[in-house]
């Protein structure tokens, strides 16, 4: 996406996009960038919607874990469920500007992932937490550098969206 915006190819949405650069770039190279696109959409779906779900789940005091049936803890699934749903739905509004949504969720993105990423690292090392799954001296090497690395790059991705 920010390949084509940065070089002034216009898209409104994922297929288009795929079209028009089909005739620029290598076909492998096309459906690399497809399983990329497909892939983050999962990813965001699933580790937002959970991470959302969880949270409420876990203000509310309720049941709040995948290992539980739905039977179990009905409130953790329906909102897990209804922020899908209702983020779907809103993709599908006519006249959505996608690419100012992708652009805000990419600007949103870029300020909490960092902070997210420290956090997890804090619960990963809290011995009273993970126990004896507390990470290794490697495993917190590994993630603080990933952490610094996600920190640079949200920062730049940050700056070139404020420079439009």
């Amino acid at each position: 996406g920010s390949f084509a915006y940065f070089n002034h190819i216009p898209y409104t949405d994922v297929p288009t996009l795929l079209k028009t650069l089909s005739n620029i770039l290598p076909t492998q190279v096309i459906f690399l960038f497809f399983l990329m696109v497909i892939n983050a959409s999962i990813i965001g779906t699933i580790g937002v919607s959970i991470s959302t779900a969880y949270a409420y789940a876990e203000d509310k005091n309720l049941p709040r874990s995948l290992n539980n049936k739905i039977s179990e803890a009905k409130n953790f699934y329906l909102y897990y469920f209804g922020i899908i749903i209702c983020a779907g739905l809103f993709t599908l509004l006519p006249s959505l500007p996608l690419d100012k949504v992708i652009l805000g969720v990419q600007i949103v993105s870029c300020l909490f992932l960092p902070y997210q990423l420290i956090m997890n690292q804090i619960l990963c090392n809290n011995v009273n937490l993970m126990g004896e799954h507390k990470n290794k001296l490697w495993q917190n090497i590994v993630m603080n550098s990933i952490i610094c690395l996600i920190l640079f790059l949200s920062v730049r991705l940050f700056k070139q969206a404020l420079n439009i």
